[in-house]
């Protein structure tokens, strides 16, 4: 059975459940990743098999990610061997991400939108009118647009539902602006930066289960001796010990 099949299946039983019930989705969704080159890129020589090969060298590329969702947290980790993980907790509405040898972490403000920052204007965040197909499920799609880029998040908003609420302070990336208006997690994400990369996350499968608290688990932090006050929200943090 492929994994649309799959997929489709879930969604019909999941459907009855969300129907009668008010709850979250508690789980994690694995994403299948892809990038696409504008056609300006690839005249100038630029190829995905380089852009890929830098990426991963750079530790910035994974060919698939995990994702757990619990109580407005959130935790993903890519899932190419290298480990790197990255945790949003409600509670501080920061997102972590440890350095490789986890003795030094980055902490992005979740309520800082950098764009937002450097002009002075927030993205354009609109439900758009068209339909479109995730997997042969019906999609509508919420796009958030910068100036320098622009999101699209593919939903249905029977599925995997989610209560924007717990994500009110999460202005980064037009998440809490995407989930105001889907109510739902998205089955596929598009990021089209300006210099011409896109980057494609769609659903390849889901674990529907109760996500372990101690995965959110950040230690105890203070802010690094070489970290700077930062404008755009990041910081450099570093264990107590």
């Amino acid at each position: 059975m492929n994994n649309s099949i799959k997929i489709l299946l879930f969604f019909a039983f999941s459907l009855c459940i969300s129907k009668l019930s008010a709850q979250d989705f508690e789980g994690a969704l694995i994403y299948k990743t892809d990038i696409e080159l504008s056609p300006v890129l690839s005249q100038i020589g630029m190829t995905k098999q380089t852009v890929l090969a830098k990426m991963r060298e750079e530790a910035t590329w994974s060919d698939s990610i995990e994702t757990f969702y619990k109580q407005g947290n959130y935790y993903t980790v890519k899932m190419n061997g290298d480990s790197g993980w990255e945790v949003y907790r409600s509670d501080s509405n920061k997102v972590y991400s440890p350095s490789k040898d986890n003795d030094i972490y980055i902490a992005k403000d979740a309520s800082v939108e950098g764009e937002t920052k450097l002009f002075g204007k927030p993205p354009r965040v609109w439900l758009l009118d068209t339909i479109a197909f995730v997997d042969s499920i019906k999609c509508k799609v919420v796009r958030v647009e910068w100036r320098l880029g622009v999101f699209d998040y593919y939903f249905n908003d029977s599925y995997f539902p989610t209560n924007p609420e717990p994500y009110k302070g999460h202005i980064r990336e037009g998440w809490y602006a995407y989930l105001k208006i889907s109510h739902a997690l998205p089955l596929q994400i598009v990021k089209t930066i300006s210099i011409g990369i896109t980057m494609v996350f769609t659903l390849a499968s889901y674990k529907r289960m109760e996500v372990d608290s101690a995965l959110f688990k950040i230690p105890r932090l203070k802010k690094s001796k070489s970290s700077t006050d930062n404008s755009l929200g990041i910081e450099e943090m570093e264990i107590v010990k």
